[in-house]
């Protein structure tokens, strides 16, 4: 009862204090506080707004200025400016990047050749194809013969040690011809049963080592700049092979063009007779990695080998481009994404929603007419009204604790009550 009497009493008390205060405009002074309060919380926003907006701008450079429209105006279109530039370079980027790879594969692609060159040469000691040594290796097995029985031409062959100039057009005279494949005439059954039977990925051709007449050919022969591997059982074929096949004589680029016979130059031209010529610079004619004459390939190995390094230079460089172009485009990608975050879906915010001039000019005339009417007297009833509510409050939850009391009383008494009567 005393709760109930308490809560009465402020009630009373508080329904007194508004009375009063709506005597003397309460509602006007509270709407100004209110108004006063709500002006400088959105000041705060956007003071926060604008110092997250100049936070971000900062990590590129760019500084805001918000002292002024046609300066925040300034700011959004250098920052759109930069939005479009950016997307601009990182298409650039990518079709640049797109180029950059493939120019890495190419370079990965040759550092493979030249590294699969260089491990046949050594495995073979043989500068040829290697599905063509394969094929060599298999009908050397299966009819039981040695691979030095069955040598390619280009084996037999080499340029004389004092006309090194001519090795170039001799390997293009030579070439084709140098890749055939000798087989003693015993053999020769056997061996086109076995090539005929298998599908060898690559051009075979075969000659018969049988013996043949040398043809004669003049002092300027191509073929007199070549000699013969001594001591092999087919020396004598590839000489006559060789005399046959290199008759062009050997003549300088102002002979060859006036002469009309077979000739052939150091630039690499093969003329056949009258005015049929050919120049096939498929490769440069100095491009030692494409010879096959000789029997000794060290000279070849090495210059295999120095087109091996430079393609390794080649494809680290080609490398470092392309990472270069992905860590410019990762870096604009993380400008961009700052720009567009900062611009959001809407664009650049206009400046009125985040200029605070106009906000502080018109809570500072609220807050003239606040002060002229809350005075002391004034001030204390509403801190009398902000007690009493708080006062009723806590009276009523006190009420809220005793009636539950109360109410557990009653029950416990009429179980105990309950009880008794069950016992009777």
């Amino acid at each position: 009862e005393q709760v109930k009497i308490g809560l009465e009493q402020a009630r009373s008390a508080l329904q007194s204090v508004e009375e009063t205060i709506n005597q003397i405009d309460g509602d006007r002074i509270q709407t100004l506080r209110s108004a006063i309060d709500d002006i400088s919380q959105n000041v705060s926003l956007r003071a926060e707004a604008v110092e997250r907006i100049s936070e971000s701008l900062r990590d590129l450079n760019i500084e805001v200025d918000v002292t002024s429209e046609a300066g925040w105006i300034a700011t959004g279109q250098g920052i759109q400016t930069l939005q479009a530039k950016a997307e601009q370079q990182i298409v650039d980027l990518n079709a640049t990047l797109e180029k950059d790879r493939k120019a890495k594969w190419s370079a990965e692609t040759r550092v493979a050749e030249l590294s699969e060159q260089l491990r046949s040469i050594d495995t073979n000691r043989s500068t040829l194809p290697q599905k063509l040594q394969n094929m060599r290796n298999s009908v050397a097995e299966a009819i039981g013969v040695s691979n030095d029985n069955l040598p390619f031409l280009c084996e037999l062959i080499q340029i004389r040690a004092d006309e090194d100039k001519w090795e170039g057009v001799a390997n293009r005279v030579l070439g084709g011809l140098g890749m055939k494949m000798l087989v003693d005439p015993k053999q020769l059954s056997a061996a086109k049963r076995i090539i005929n039977s298998t599908h060898w990925g690559v051009n075979v051709q075969v000659e018969s080592a049988a013996p043949r007449e040398l043809r004669s050919n003049g002092p300027r022969a191509l073929a007199r700049k070549l000699e013969i591997k001594s001591g092999h059982k087919f020396s004598s074929v590839a000489e006559a092979i060789v005399a046959q096949a290199a008759y062009h004589d050997c003549v300088t680029a102002e002979e060859f063009s006036s002469r009309s016979g077979a000739a052939v130059t150091i630039e690499g031209a093969v003329q056949y007779g009258g005015n049929s010529f050919s120049k096939n610079d498929t490769f440069h004619i100095t491009d030692r990695s494409k010879y096959i004459l000789g029997w000794s390939v060290e000279d070849r190995r090495a210059s295999v080998l120095a087109a091996f390094e430079a393609a390794e230079t080649a494809l680290s460089k080609a490398s470092d481009v392309v990472d270069q172009s992905t860590s410019g485009i990762r870096h604009i990608q993380a400008r961009l994404n700052k720009i567009n975050q900062i611009l959001g879906l809407d664009g650049w915010q206009p400046y009125e929603s985040v200029r605070a001039d106009t906000l502080l000019a018109s809570q500072r005339e609220l807050q003239l007419e606040y002060d002229s009417l809350a005075t002391d007297e004034v001030e204390g009833l509403f801190e009398r009204q902000r007690r009493l509510v708080e006062k009723i409050a806590v009276q009523q939850d006190s009420l809220k604790l005793a009636e539950k009391a109360e109410t557990q009383h009653e029950t416990s008494l009429l179980h105990a009550t309950n009880d008794i009567d069950a016992q009777k």
